[in-house]
């Protein structure tokens, strides 16, 4: 469905290509949510309090429904149905409508599904009743009916099905490449690809040299249990070789480069290499010494540059004297981005301010213009004495909301710039906004507190909305107390000055009351928050990390017996109070292992372990080039964000900011007693020196 550009005036009801029903619940809902004019606030927006049920247009519908779902739960489907008929009008009448459809799929006929989906066109329910009817066409092999509701970007489920319909149906000269694609995969495709991946395989069209090429992307993907299953699409001879590599890759310090010369394989190459590769991440000394026992080895160009690539970041990342000189010997074709950016904090680590400069100089235009690297630039010129150039590019740097603007502010000594100018939609456009059905069915999901068909919902409204309407949008949501679609929708703009907006103080009394008992600074609570979840409350992280403060099961399980809480599972992480006082005690516990807030902030998003491996090996560092060579990429922008949000949180709980210089502490040395008596040059303070350089330039 199209959305209207410009939004001046509401979309006439007839506009809206959702089907008669959905127009006449779309004219209901405007009668009722319209607003008074002027109204921004909630205050004078009734329908902005997220939790007013009794304010809402739908209320007693809304009850209706809840019993409508719990009667199909426990399978009392009369009862369901004859609350359904009463439902009619309610904006969430289509997922009534799917469920009846979904129990009974047999039993529908075919103007029935195409009304359905002529309808509901482009909504959720649609896509989930398509999606359920392909997989009934195909257990009952009802091929032509397949191939006709089929739309793509169903899913790889959805088009394995397809496939296989198309050739059961004689078009096998349309399948067969498309096939070939999905196979060669370094993930698993899902058990409902079998009966397709079978019929290719029939037709002659799996080749081993195929096998071998999705082994290998498996194997540099990690992916070792796909590998394992390949294996037997193997003659014998191919299987054996295949099985070896398997074990090199798993445990390459266990072998040398001779088991490998006796592979007598078209693959020994790819072989030694993923071997070295995979053994310099284990054990760098060994494999750089092995990479020099092989210097008359046949490797090619191409994987030799690959080898000396991934033995210089590997040195780069473990902060190893020798990683520049490896990284200098990169051929510049093989100079992609991470050895630019590696190449820079290696210098930075070692404090070789020319290199800096000279290697930053070298970036593209484009990435010279990101704030990071101007402000190292800066940085570097200060430390060789050209305070003026670097004076400059502070100077700019410092009128910017962030972590390197906030850093160059405290290099010249001036105050953060916390800029806020709030969006501020025409009632017009928040009313476009109010009136369409997405937004109709996830305000309804909200005032049930089911998040997950909220933002569902919500998602597919973002999906037909350009950028204007997307700020109107956050807004919106903003009204309604609906803060992570507030941040959410916000985001998919470029537009970030709305700070009330993109950084709420929601669950203050919570976030307050366990921070004081944990001895953790609220605004640090906030930040952690809001970079860990952007307020999901449930929100769950592809490794299993859950709630508010994304903390995984098993620490959560620990610091409640620690903190003599009770712990009844995982759903026990969804409840706000009993995650955020969870993680405020694990955010103490960092604290009190690692003395700052700096390495508690990234051993909360690490682990402890890991930021005590990259502790400066023997003496203290600057924690702004400790932040800035931390290995991980996801921890050092998330120590670098949580730094800068604490700025942000305090300045919106009205406190005095404190200067990130003054909580990012020098990082003590991971064996002190090696340590020097010198004072790091790096660890002062260089506010005085660049206003000699801003009294010398005026």
């Amino acid at each position: 469905m199209p959305i209207e550009k410009n939004i001046i005036i509401p979309a006439r009801p007839h506009a809206l290509k959702t089907g008669d029903l959905l127009c006449r619940l779309l004219l209901l809902a405007l009668v009722s949510l319209t607003l008074t004019p002027g109204a921004t606030d909630a205050s004078s927006n009734p329908y902005a309090t997220p939790l007013a049920h009794s304010e809402s247009p739908f209320e007693s519908q809304r009850q209706l429904y809840l019993q409508a779902i719990e009667a199909y739960d426990k399978g009392h489907y009369r009862q369901f149905e004859r609350i359904s008929t009463g439902l009619h009008d309610y904006p969430l009448y289509p997922y009534l409508v799917y469920k009846s459809y979904r129990r009974q799929l047999n039993q529908l006929d075919n103007s029935q599904i195409g009304r359905f989906l002529q309808d509901y066109d482009g909504t959720v329910v649609s896509e989930w009743l398509r999606k359920k009817l392909i997989q009934h066409y195909a257990k009952q092999k009802q091929w032509h009916d397949l191939i006709d509701i089929y739309r793509p970007n169903s899913g790889v489920s959805a088009e394995c099905r397809y496939l296989g319909a198309l050739i059961h149906t004689g078009q096998t000269h349309l399948a067969l490449p498309r096939i070939k694609n999905l196979w060669l995969s370094p993930i698993s495709r899902p058990k409902e690809c079998d009966p397709v991946f079978k019929l290719w395989e029939d037709a002659g069209q799996k080749s081993t040299a195929l096998v071998w090429k999705r082994f290998k992307l498996a194997i540099h993907d990690g992916n070792r249990k796909l590998a394992r299953y390949l294996v037997r699409s193997l003659s014998p001879s191919d299987a054996t070789i295949a099985q070896k590599w398997l074990k090199l890759h798993h445990k390459p310090d266990s072998y040398e480069p001779d088991s490998i010369k006796a592979l007598k394989h078209a693959e020994q190459s790819s072989i030694m290499l993923n071997w070295l590769s995979r053994l310099a991440s284990r054990d760098i000394d060994k494999a750089i010494s092995y990479y020099h026992s092989l210097q008359n080895y046949p490797f090619s160009n191409d994987q030799r540059a690959q080898l000396v690539r991934r033995i210089g970041l590997s040195l780069a990342r473990k902060h190893l004297p020798d990683a520049g000189i490896w990284l200098d010997r990169v051929p510049r074709e093989y100079y992609d981005r991470q050895v630019r950016e590696w190449r820079i904090r290696t210098a930075i680590r070692q404090g070789d301010w020319s290199h800096v400069i000279s290697s930053i100089d070298r970036l593209s235009p484009a990435e010279q213009s990101q704030h990071r690297w101007q402000f190292w630039w800066a940085y570097a010129n200060e430390e060789v004495g050209n305070t003026p150039d670097a004076l400059g590019i502070y100077q700019y740097l410092a009128t910017q909301r962030s972590y390197y603007g906030f850093l160059a502010a405290d290099r010249i000594g001036s105050n953060y710039n916390f800029e806020d100018r709030p969006i501020n939609p025409s009632q017009q456009q928040l009313q476009f906004i109010r009136q369409q059905p997405e937004t109709i069915r996830a305000r309804e999901f909200y005032l049930m507190d089911q998040q997950l068909p909220a933002r569902r919902e919500w998602q597919r409204l973002l999906s037909r909305l350009d950028a204007e309407q997307k700020l109107a949008a956050s807004k919106l949501a903003q009204l309604w107390g609906w803060h992570d679609r507030a941040i959410i929708s916000m985001g998919q703009t470029r537009y970030r000055d709305d700070i009330e907006l993109r950084f709420p103080l929601h669950h203050a009394n919570k976030v307050h009351n366990w921070s004081s008992q944990h001895n953790i600074d609220p605004a640090w609570t906030y930040a952690i928050i809001r970079r860990e979840s952007a307020f999901i409350p449930d929100a769950r992280s592809s490794v299993g990390a859950m709630g508010l403060m994304q903390l995984m099961p098993a620490t959560a399980r620990s610091m409640a017996r620690h903190m003599k809480i009770r712990y009844a599972g995982q759903k026990t992480l969804l409840k706000s109070n009993t995650n955020i006082r969870l993680g405020t005690g694990y955010l103490e516990r960092m604290l009190e292992r690692l003395n700052l807030q700096v390495l508690a902030t990234a051993a909360y998003n690490a682990g402890p372990h890991r930021v005590e491996d990259w502790l400066p090996e023997s003496r203290t560092m600057e924690a702004l080039r400790w932040i800035e060579t931390i290995p991980f990429t996801e921890t050092r922008e998330y120590v670098s964000n949580v730094l800068a949000y604490i700025a942000i949180y305090e300045h919106r709980m009205k406190r005095k900011v404190t200067r990130l210089s003054s909580r990012m502490l020098p990082i003590p040395a991971r064996e002190p007693e090696l340590a020097t008596d010198e004072t790091p040059p790096e660890t002062r303070h260089s506010v005085e020196i660049i206003q000699t350089a801003k009294d010398k330039s005026s």
